[in-house]
């Protein structure tokens, strides 16, 4: 929930720790006490957290969020991507956003059952929801597929079928909307 604060706070705290021991210790250089550096520093540092963190994450998330293009699964880089993202998909397009992603990709219909198995073999037993008995028998409708792709700009085949994966007590898990004529599937996915 917390993890996309993570890296700004880390690299807002080093970088304010790091000005100060260097102005402590170049203090002498410019005829000015240590301690008073120090402790003016200090105060001027927790002033600047708040803003200076804001500055860091703006920086940052232009960098690990928004729209990225892979060529296969392992240019995808960003392991909670990857613990849901099925490996044999290929030609990759993935939306990052701080509480999951929503992604577009080719796969065979083989591979996608031989992934979704294994992905419940190793999960199902923590997931709060059960495993649904016949993935054919849920068809998606084109409204709920375009409510939650349709600002992507991606459209809806008309034999799209519902997989849903194990899901974490916390709501941490993925959906694959998947047409076996495209070879394409459809994916939104949430981490906590």
């Amino acid at each position: 929930m917390l993890w996309p604060l993570v890296l700004p706070f880390e690299i807002t705290c080093w970088t304010l720790i790091a000005l100060l021991v260097v102005a402590t210790i170049a203090a002498p250089m410019f005829r000015k006490k240590r301690k008073r550096v120090f402790a003016w520093g200090f105060l001027v540092a927790l002033v600047a957290f708040i803003p200076s963190c804001t500055a860091v994450m703006s920086l940052v998330d232009e960098y690990r969020f928004g729209i990225f293009n892979c060529p296969d699964f392992r240019s995808v880089n960003d392991f909670r991507v990857e613990r849901y993202l099925p490996e044999p998909s290929t030609n990759i397009t993935v939306e990052k956003y701080a509480q999951g992603y929503r992604a577009r990709f080719e796969i065979g219909k083989q591979a996608l059952d031989d992934w979704f198995d294994r992905s419940w073999e190793q999960n199902g037993e923590h997931s709060v929801v059960p495993r649904a008995s016949d993935q054919e028998a849920k068809p998606t409708r084109r409204e709920g597929f375009d409510h939650k792709f349709g600002d992507l700009g991606w459209e809806a085949p008309s034999d799209l079928i519902e997989y849903r994966g194990p899901e974490a007590g916390n709501g941490a898990g993925f959906t694959i909307w998947y047409s076996e004529r495209g070879g394409v599937g459809y994916q939104r996915a949430g981490y906590w």
